[in-house]
């Protein structure tokens, strides 16, 4: 809540005397015409400081009984800004809504790099849903990102019958951003994991014990949620997350995400349409089945 700032002293300069007079110098009597025009423009300019003087008075006034009014009638913790403003005013100012639906690119180079970017490949341990299905959702995401959390935990379960039905396929790709939370070897650890047929497995643990900020990982941390998980070799899962050929697959991918200009997380390739951010499930089921009815229409 914002509160208004108080205004600034303002300067005040003192009116000039009309009746002083040229030190040294005794006004003369009559005054001739010229001293006459004088006395009366400074007369004149007298009247104007004062009339600003009390104007300027008037309107602090005004402006500190309007501040006492709003901060006393207004709840406490209310916003300022909610209280004051007229109910018509507060619904042009409100937020657009959501559209249904994530629409299709139009833009055709945007299109080629959208379609090249599901692998469809049957062996990929990293994926779930068939490799044939008409829908392919690509998600780069972060383990220490608390909005991947968010959709990995409340979107992702409510996907799961477009997977059983063969609708929908998933594919996870690795966008390291918070590396100073050790995400970096947690991405390294789902690639551990699927080389042992448990990456579906390792992401539930691990995102079950992410909660809601920016979770850390060590080594150690890692090796206790893939034991969680299932993985049934720890000792091999250790080699393969901590190897260099396991690091440098989580590099490129980063890069990979990078180079298409892809700057935050969780961010989803959906056929022809992207998300970007952890959008409600509604809105993706939706996106989901308008893909599924465009991909039908292009058979």
């Amino acid at each position: 809540m914002t509160t208004p700032s108080s205004a600034p002293e303002e300067g005040r300069t003192s009116a000039p005397d009309a009746s002083a007079s040229t030190p040294g110098q005794a006004p003369a009597f009559p005054p001739t015409q010229a001293e006459r025009s004088a006395q009366a423009a400074t007369a004149n300019n007298a009247s104007l400081w004062k009339a600003a003087t009390i104007l300027l008075t008037l309107a602090l006034v005004v402006l500190l009984v309007v501040f006492y009014l709003r901060s006393a009638g207004a709840p406490e913790g209310a916003d300022s800004a909610a209280q004051s403003t007229p109910p018509a005013a507060q619904e042009t100012q409100a937020a657009p809504e959501l559209p249904e639906f994530a629409p299709s690119n139009p833009n055709p180079e945007a299109l080629k790099i959208l379609r090249a970017e599901p692998r469809r490949d049957a062996n990929d341990g990293r994926a779930v849903g068939s490799h044939e299905a008409p829908v392919v959702m690509v998600e780069f995401s972060d383990y220490s990102c608390p909005m991947c959390t968010r959709f990995a935990t409340q979107v992702e379960p409510e996907l799961q019958k477009f997977i059983d039905d063969g609708t929908l396929r998933i594919e996870y790709r690795d966008l390291v951003i918070f590396s100073q939370h050790g995400s970096d070897i947690a991405a390294a650890g789902g690639w551990a994991a699927a080389a042992q047929g448990k990456h579906a497995e390792y992401r539930h643990a691990v995102w079950a014990a992410a909660g809601g900020g920016h979770p850390e990982y060590t080594e150690d941390v890692v090796v206790e949620l893939a034991k969680t998980a299932g993985v049934p070799d720890l000792e091999k899962f250790r080699a393969d997350m901590t190897s260099e050929d396991t690091k440098a697959k989580v590099k490129a991918e980063t890069e990979h995400a990078f180079s298409l200009g892809i700057q935050g997380t969780p961010f989803m390739m959906i056929n022809d349409a992207t998300i970007s951010g952890a959008y409600p499930a509604d809105f993706v089921i939706r996106t989901i089945e308008e893909q599924a009815k465009e991909a039908a229409a292009r058979k």
